[in-house]
């Protein structure tokens, strides 16, 4: 299986839970070692539930593995915990303009995912939240130690 797809109208008001982790699935762990190089340990929590013509994410990610500081190159452990909510939109209409993607609503701030059918890759969701979650260019948690040895 390369995917997880879901069918949206099969969500309703109380939703669905989504819990992986790191070898829990192999066909995630190639989702996201296609965007994060030396993929350490993850967990991915969220919940999915129906908003009338919307369906809301609300979920955290949690990432630990061994990376190099982008100002020092020194070894760090890149400790990384994202909380996220996201509003996922069924556009039908292809006269709306929006390709499926995430996107910043930028009157509230709301990030929202957009999405041509009823049907969801789960893996691919959670491909976009995480890369935009993880630093490109992670630094050590001491800057001022980190400056000094440059």
């Amino acid at each position: 299986m390369d995917s997880l797809i879901i069918n949206l109208s099969d969500i309703n008001e109380s939703g669905k839970d989504f819990n992986f982790k790191k070898g829990g699935d192999k066909d995630l762990d190639a989702h996201l070692e296609s965007v994060i190089e030396n993929l350490g340990d993850y967990n991915v929590n969220c919940h999915l539930a129906s908003a009338g013509d919307i369906y809301i994410a609300v979920g955290n990610f949690h990432l630990k593995k061994e990376d190099l500081c982008s100002l020092c190159g020194e070894d760090m452990v890149l400790n990384q915990s994202t909380k996220f909510k996201e509003y996922i939109v069924v556009e039908t209409s292809k006269e709306v303009g929006h390709a499926p993607h995430s996107g910043l609503n930028f009157e509230t701030n709301q990030e929202t995912y957009f999405v041509d059918s009823q049907d969801l890759d789960v893996f691919a969701f959670f491909r976009e939240i995480i890369a935009v979650a993880v630093p490109p260019y992670p630094k050590c948690s001491d800057t001022a130690k980190c400056e000094r040895v440059q």
